[in-house]
């Protein structure tokens, strides 16, 4: 499967890119009332409003940094939404069984799936149609 490889902290993830529409520069996102931390606002894209949700905040407790390597990745699930994270710059090729089990109960992180160790450092996968799910149960 083809992955896009970006950084959350000081950890790497990868999201698969069948559920990605584009990656887009980080714009402007207006703020959204009454919503939690992490949901950076609304955005604009090609003239349709999607919720931003900002990665680092919702996983490392702290805003992405505003550099030319952080990104919104347009995903699209049951809605469309822009996720922003840092570090989002190559792609590569990993089949789903090199991934290995958590071994710690990671239950209110359902969405984080394997482990890829064959690499420095190791790259959680994240499945995207859970995180989607979860991020519209926090809303």
């Amino acid at each position: 499967m083809l992955l896009l490889s970006l950084h959350i902290g000081a950890g790497q993830y990868a999201l698969e890119s069948r559920y990605i529409v584009e990656v887009v520069p980080l714009v402007h996102c207006e703020p959204l009332p009454h919503t939690p931390i992490w949901v950076a606002g609304r955005m604009n894209y090609r003239g349709k409003a999607i919720p931003a949700v900002d990665l680092c905040q919702l996983l490392a407790q702290r805003p992405s940094k505003r550099c030319l390597n952080t990104r919104i990745i347009v995903c699209k699930g049951q809605q469309t939404v822009g996720l922003i994270a840092e570090g989002v710059t190559t792609t590569f090729i990993a089949a789903e069984d090199d991934f290995k089990a958590e071994s710690m109960d990671l239950q209110k992180l359902s969405y984080l799936k394997g482990v890829l160790t064959e690499v420095t450092p190791s790259i959680q996968l994240i499945d995207l149609p859970e995180l989607l799910l979860s991020l519209k149960e926090g809303l």
